[in-house]
């Protein structure tokens, strides 16, 4: 379901970047306790990933920087 207002299209937007944020909080806690190589690669794929930004969520950020004036 897409949001239907500035309000709703921004919370979604912010929840979506909070979520990614958190993520990668519990990486950069979490890299410093593995050593092995394969841990060090599983972190990085895992930080450039970007679960959370999806190509909906894109979308809905450039609609607003466009309905906005500021793109």
């Amino acid at each position: 379901m897409l949001p239907k207002c500035l309000g709703e299209v921004a919370e979604t937007i912010y929840e979506a970047y909070y979520m990614e944020v958190k993520l990668k909080r519990k990486l950069l806690e979490n890299v410093a306790h593995n050593c092995t190589e394969s841990w060090k690669m599983l972190h990085l794929a895992a930080w450039v990933y970007e679960p959370f930004i999806t190509e909906n969520l894109t979308i809905l950020l450039d609609s607003l920087l466009i309905e906005t004036g500021h793109r």
